[in-house]
């Protein structure tokens, strides 16, 4: 969960380093109180649910693939897990295509007005 979060909380660092690189400090900030000022702690809230929702998700579908292999080597020791971890590579590639395009997405909506 450790390696998970940290990826998080660099993506969320990123978004914030790019957002203000682009958009200037106090453009940056004045975004956090759109469109009325009463959404600033919404606003605050959302970046903080960003972290928390990337690294379980991450967690989650990695953890999830992980048990299935283990169960599999339980069941049937050497003939069946092979295949299955085969898959669970294909998953963790998927899973990092996902990691990406949403950082991906949450630097561009920090950079761009939204």
């Amino acid at each position: 969960m450790a390696a998970t979060l940290a990826l998080a909380l660099f993506s969320l660092a990123s978004c914030q380093f790019y957002g203000i690189k682009r958009r200037g400090f106090m453009n940056y900030l004045r975004s956090f109180v759109e469109p009325v000022a009463i959404m600033f702690p919404m606003n605050i809230l959302e970046e903080l649910v960003k972290i928390f929702s990337l690294s379980v998700r991450l967690f989650g579908n990695l953890f999830g693939g992980d048990m299935v292999v283990a169960s599999m080597f339980t069941l049937i020791p050497f003939v069946v897990p092979t295949p299955v971890m085969l898959l669970e590579v294909l998953f963790g590639f998927i899973q990092a295509l996902v990691f990406a395009m949403l950082t991906s997405v949450y630097v561009a909506t920090a950079m761009g007005h939204h």
